[in-house]
């Protein structure tokens, strides 16, 4: 009974959200798209951070896309709010896909604004790109995610025609009243096919979803409902060296702008946000943090007109980021750059004897 009344409690705290978020997507007609061979690659874009997109698109210069038929870029506004140079550098990247640029609509950019919470900006960007999909596959791309290794996106590709399933994914999702024993998939570089969704469901159906579960409240994230429901998932993992992603970072760096809850409580890696946007062509953050640090090691750093708590940090997670950020430096320069490299001096201060950097991974020595 008790489990009943906090179920019914959540989920009338969410009614007025998912009445504002309802027929803001439609998937009517979608199939009409057919199914082309192959697979796109969607990234959903924030527009406070054209950099990561900027830097997160030249990554995708790089990568086999022998299958790779469309790149398509869903950005949080509509188009007259995004600066014109953006679309221009976006579009000079020589890609080895067509690049498909699409915004929000008056409506969907009002509510997504308002409701202001990274899971409904990334449930708007993906229905988005779910609906106007035109081949068999679609890879949900993380902005936060780096792809260091060209053939990434073919192998998972290629892993998903295999098994034939509907969602492939490389982790297994565990949280929120998810278990590995649901064999669903983390969003993350995850390999779907949109026609088993937008034939059997509504894009509301992919939002955050609460239900009772063997007797278990669970709180299904994004896509997981469905999943569930299908029980078409397959699940291979990936070696770590593929991949730079640092999990979480999107949605931290959302909630630390709206403000909302204390940092403090978060093993954030908002720290490497400024590297990800200098490799976009932005020095501005990564010099004066650089300059702010050697000058002090205080409990916060001034960062998007706000303090960002950073002394909570454990050692751990200073020596994880270094090691992220020199695992990129290496893959695209062979080695870390002077400004990067000062910028790094306060991550190894902090990491202090936790730093794996030096220690040789696949005969690769990082530093």
């Amino acid at each position: 009974m008790r489990t009943r009344i906090k179920f019914l409690l959540k989920v009338i705290k969410r009614i007025p959200m998912r009445t504002s978020l309802r027929n803001l997507v439609s998937w009517e007609g979608a199939q009409e798209n057919g199914s082309e061979p192959g697979y796109t690659i969607t990234i959903a874009c924030m527009r406070s951070i054209t950099n990561v997109v900027i830097a997160n698109v030249q990554l995708l210069s790089r990568i086999d896309a022998a299958n790779c038929k469309e790149l398509v870029l869903v950005f949080d506004c509509e188009k007259e709010d995004l600066d014109p140079e953006v679309l221009e550098v976006l579009n000079g990247i020589d890609l080895p896909m067509d690049l498909v640029v699409q915004f929000y609509s008056s409506k969907q950019k009002r509510v997504a604004q308002a409701i202001n919470w990274g899971w409904v900006f990334a449930w708007m960007s993906w229905s988005l790109a779910i609906g106007r999909c035109k081949t068999s596959h679609l890879i949900l791309h993380d902005l936060d995610a780096l792809a260091l290794d060209p053939d990434f996106f073919e192998v998972i590709y290629q892993r998903a025609l295999e098994t034939g399933k509907d969602f492939h994914a490389i982790r297994t999702y565990s949280g929120s009243g998810v278990g590995k024993e649901h064999g669903l998939g983390t969003t993350f570089e995850l390999v779907l096919k949109p026609d088993a969704i937008r034939t059997k469901f509504k894009p509301l159906e992919a939002f955050n979803t609460l239900k009772i579960v063997d007797g278990k409240i669970i709180d299904f994230d994004t896509l997981l409902w469905i999943q569930f429901q299908l029980k078409n998932t397959s699940v291979e993992a990936v070696d770590e060296s593929q991949l730079v992603h640092p999990s979480q970072l999107i949605c931290h760096y959302t909630d630390f702008l709206a403000g909302r809850g204390s940092m403090t409580d978060k093993q954030h890696s908002l720290m490497l946000m400024p590297y990800f946007s200098y490799l976009g062509g932005s020095a501005d953050d990564i010099e004066r943090l650089t300059t702010e640090m050697k000058n002090s090691e205080g409990d916060t750093v001034r960062l998007w007109g706000s303090d960002l708590p950073i002394h909570h940090l454990k050692e751990e997670h200073w020596a994880w980021m270094e090691k992220q950020i020199r695992r990129v430096e290496q893959t695209l320069f062979e080695g870390t750059r002077p400004i990067i490299e000062a910028y790094l001096e306060h991550f190894i201060t902090r990491a202090g004897d936790k730093r794996t950097v030096g220690v040789e991974e696949d005969g690769v020595k990082l530093g």
